[in-house]
């Protein structure tokens, strides 16, 4: 009996290690000007003053294709009082992304958000800053979107 015990705990032991190997994480190469800092499982990237990057994956649930995702992403944020002032696609591979004003403490941000669906996940890209900061930054964040992915 012993013997079964120690089979049984030995197993879900196993199982459970295994499956942690499969958990879904974000990945992206790092964009210049940043460097990767601790987060909760998702990619967390940070500038020297301070703007941030995160890359997250969430659940294709219910399973829709990338422009239900991006009709859903861009009614949410436009209710949420955001105004889009650029858009577009991330690669031949697949991809969007849009670029979001809002006021903050009587500055405009910018905010980033990049959407790409991988079968049953969906990687997700965020990034805001003041707006001139943002400006600086611009060109790495979009040189880095093509390759935020699930590994």
């Amino acid at each position: 009996m012993k013997n079964l015990s120690l089979r049984a705990t030995v197993i879900l032991v196993s199982v459970a290690f295994l499956a942690s190997c499969f958990t879904p994480r974000a990945a992206i190469a790092t964009p210049d000007g940043f460097s990767p800092y601790t987060g909760k499982g998702d990619v967390r990237l940070i500038s020297p003053e301070g703007m941030r990057m995160r890359v997250r994956i969430e659940e294709n649930e219910p399973s829709q294709s990338l422009d239900f995702w991006a009709t859903a992403l861009r009614g949410h944020m436009t209710d949420a009082g955001y105004t889009l002032v650029d858009h577009g696609t991330v690669s031949a591979a697949g991809g969007v992304w849009f670029e979001w004003v809002a006021p903050v403490h009587g500055e405009d941000w910018i905010y980033l958000t990049a959407l790409r669906v991988s079968g049953n996940h969906i990687v997700v890209v965020e990034s805001a800053a003041v707006e001139a900061l943002y400006r600086t930054y611009r060109p790495a964040l979009h040189a880095a979107l093509p390759t935020a992915q699930v590994r």
